[in-house]
């Protein structure tokens, strides 16, 4: 995740200055927002048919608008992020995009004034696992467009044309979401992070967490950051595996400050448990949400075994 950070940042900063006034980038404000997603991809190649993925989306630019943030997290608590900047001497966009459950992406693409769209030209995909193995696709084996719609609406087409003849093709739909209390955002987060939890994932799991979460564990101990709490929880492989769920009787949401409070009970079952029949270990919680980078994330949660 630093070295993500890391290439994002310099990105940026390698990006040419542009004045407000002739930026390209403000092209793509109409994506920017809060948003519901649906993603759709076919893999001629695969006999198992199309897969359907549904999220939420925040796109932004940035303070000084020399970027603009693509953050995607989809129900099963995988993330995409993507950053677009421009490229004064070659006027062109960039794009680098990484998602939790993909590999790396880096593309260019320029901006069709006549239809609204933007077009991509070449992309460079990297599988983390085998980072050496780049696979470069070209702009006749790659097509994508990125169409701005209605106000309300846009969607994100690429095609894949392989050596064999196969396809790859992904459609990503983006509505405005109808409006929604933040206190049933919440709730609907808590639902997706314990279903992180119950299919053992950890590192799904900590996308609902801030960077710098603080933990206090059932037993008083104290964790500081998303890598010390999983530190704990490697820690602790050797014991039978256990997934936990918290189930919440209060939220008191501040949308002026962005942060909300939860209260709720937890329970522990065992992994073999997928019914949550038998409880191994129970208590009550506490949790303080924050809201800044634009979703609800946890900020601290503190537990208290009872049972």
């Amino acid at each position: 995740m630093k070295k993500f950070t890391t290439v994002l940042l310099l990105l940026i900063v390698q990006t040419t200055t542009i004045y407000a006034q002739d930026n390209p980038l403000l092209k793509l404000s109409p994506f920017t927002g809060q948003w519901n997603y649906t993603e759709t991809v076919s893999n001629s190649a695969q006999q198992n048919g199309p897969t359907v993925k549904t999220g939420t989306a925040t796109i932004y630019l940035t303070p000084d608008s020399t970027a603009l943030v693509v953050d995607e997290i989809n129900e099963e608590g995988h993330r995409f992020r993507g950053i677009h900047t421009y490229d004064v001497e070659q006027q062109r966009y960039n794009n680098f995009s990484n998602r939790t459950d993909g590999g790396i992406n880096w593309s260019h693409y320029r901006w069709d004034e006549k239809k609204n769209r933007g077009i991509w030209y070449e992309a460079e995909l990297i599988d983390p696992n085998h980072p050496d193995e780049k696979v470069q696709l070209n702009s006749e084996e790659l097509y994508a467009e990125w169409l701005a719609v209605k106000e309300k609406k846009h969607l994100f087409r690429v095609t894949i044309t392989r050596p064999d003849g196969s396809k790859y093709m992904r459609t990503v739909e983006y509505t405005k979401p109808a409006w929604e209390p933040e206190k049933e955002k919440i709730m609907k987060r808590r639902e997706a992070s314990n279903r992180a939890l119950k299919s053992l994932k950890d590192d799904t799991y900590l996308n609902f967490l801030t960077d710098d979460v603080l933990i206090t564990t059932g037993n008083g101990t104290l964790l500081s950051g998303k890598d010390e709490l999983k530190a704990y929880v490697e820690s602790a492989v050797d014991a039978d595996p256990m997934y936990w769920i918290r189930t919440p009787e209060e939220v008191i949401v501040n949308e002026e400050s962005g942060l909300a409070w939860e209260t709720g009970i937890w329970h522990g079952y065992s992994a073999d448990d997928q019914d949550g029949e038998n409880s191994l270990v129970q208590g009550n919680y506490a949790a303080q949400w924050n809201r800044a980078s634009g979703e609800w994330k946890i900020q601290s949660q503190l537990f208290v075994t009872l049972n």
